[in-house]
């Protein structure tokens, strides 16, 4: 049984993956296609981790991140649940200002948000969705989606 292909509404301007892509590194593959999953709001994706090269989620988080960066989100396990900065400097064995500079860099990009949702009113971070979420973080940056246009294809397919 064949599968229809997915319709999106899309123009000319939109990106395209290429059919043929293959990953440089296949580890980075696996561990994006993981940390797409856990991102995704698309429910059937997110159950069946049938997340795909050629899906939007996979390509706009290859652009964006490096393999570290990706281990590092891993680390959150879950969206939308808050560690303070020493404890994910413990869980990826990093110092505590090598974890807060992998925060700043990540938040700035729209992949982690801040807040001070507990008892002792510190700053903790999470991994939000990504809509609603990152996907609007990343789109109110002008400097990421000058340097990265494929933005606005990411974030028209992520809503629809």
């Amino acid at each position: 049984m064949t599968t229809a292909p997915k319709k999106r509404m899309t123009n000319e301007r939109d990106f395209v993956p290429d059919p043929n892509y293959v990953a440089a590194d296949p580890e980075k593959e696996k561990l994006l296609l993981d940390l797409a999953c856990m991102i995704t709001n698309r429910i059937k994706a997110k159950l069946t981790h049938s997340v795909k090269t050629e899906d939007p989620e996979y390509w706009m988080l290859d652009e964006l991140l490096t393999k570290e960066e990706v281990k590092f989100m891993l680390s959150f396990k879950k969206t939308r649940v808050g560690y303070k900065p020493e404890v994910l400097a413990k869980k990826n064995s990093m110092t505590l200002e090598e974890t807060q500079k992998m925060i700043d860099h990540l938040c700035w990009i729209g992949l982690i948000e801040m807040n001070r949702e507990n008892p002792e009113n510190e700053k903790q971070y999470n991994v939000p969705i990504f809509v609603p979420g990152s996907a609007e973080f990343m789109m109110m940056n002008d400097e990421l989606t000058t340097a990265h246009p494929k933005l606005a294809t990411f974030f028209n397919l992520m809503t629809q």
